[in-house]
């Protein structure tokens, strides 16, 4: 692989890595300010349409795709990232602790990884490997709080399915994703129209909540609003350099961890924004992941 090349998934990455921090802050604070999570799930992908309509008509991408590839995004962006997000949730809030679900859910770079290898000829080796159990490893010290006898105080089938659900299901989004890649769909137009899927998914959802009650909408301030739009359009960004990073990077299981690895600066940040807790163990998860990813992009 050529030097330009690594050097293109690596800054891919290091701005995803980025724009993955400033959403989940925002995401922090919006929850923190009482903003439905309906409401948050659509402005993850709504602001950042208009954005990414706009990024294609300036670097001039075509947004015309045959209905084979259509109808493939439109399939894949339903099962993988709707389903996934909804099974997500669902472990989450279900789980004793959230982080014992994040774990399941985000230790898809090691199936990614290895599945990239078989289906399409990926790269790897004995580093990239410790790097990558390294993160996951160190990973369960930053986002574990309570101790494991918590697990026997809820009923598993409630958040281990779930959490294994969505660990398929966005494992299974990035192989698309890179299937698509590799097909010559473009990184920017893939991303728009799986945001636009999205967005009118959860917009519809949020419609029916309302209709029925279940949503109380909050007074949306300038504050709430302008922290909407940048969140989705953080998230939009966010998307669009993985798609870069996924074309480029050697094994998408690269570019998987680098996104676990994030939770390292969101939990140094929300522990100084938030004044969450951050304790002796968390931070030597911080320093275990921090050399992970040393080790892997080295």
């Amino acid at each position: 692989m050529s030097n330009v090349k690594i050097m293109n998934w690596i800054i891919a990455s290091a701005l995803m890595f980025s724009f993955s921090i400033l959403q989940y802050l925002i995401l922090r604070k919006l929850q923190k300010m009482q903003v439905p999570n309906i409401i948050c799930n659509v402005a993850l992908f709504l602001p950042a349409v208009p954005v990414l309509l706009a990024t294609t008509v300036v670097m001039q991408k075509s947004l015309i795709l045959s209905w084979e590839f259509l109808i493939y995004i439109f399939l894949s962006t339903l099962l993988f990232s709707y389903l996934g997000n909804i099974f997500s949730l669902k472990g989450i809030q279900n789980a004793p602790n959230s982080g014992y679900s994040l774990i399941i859910q985000k230790s898809y770079a090691v199936y990614t990884t290895f599945a990239a290898i078989v289906l399409f000829g990926s790269e790897i080796n004995l580093k990239s490997i410790i790097a990558i159990l390294m993160v996951i490893a160190f990973s369960i010290l930053i986002m574990v709080d309570k101790p494991a006898k918590d697990l026997a105080k809820v009923d598993n089938k409630k958040w281990i399915l779930p959490s294994f659900l969505a660990f398929f299901l966005f494992g299974n989004l990035v192989l698309a994703s890179k299937w698509l890649l590799i097909n010559g769909v473009d990184p920017v137009v893939r991303t728009f129209y799986t945001f636009t899927i999205v967005a009118v998914l959860y917009a519809i959802t949020a419609g029916k909540d309302a209709k029925q009650g279940k949503l109380q909408l909050p007074k949306m301030s300038q504050l709430i609003i302008l922290l909407l739009i940048i969140m989705g359009v953080s998230n939009g960004f966010f998307n669009m350099f993985m798609q870069f990073a996924l074309d480029t990077a050697p094994n998408i299981g690269f570019v998987n961890i680098i996104n676990t690895a994030s939770i390292t600066p969101i939990t140094l940040f929300s522990a100084l924004i938030f004044k969450e807790s951050l304790n002796l163990k968390k931070i030597i998860g911080i320093i275990g992941v921090t050399l992970g990813i040393i080790t892997l992009v080295l």
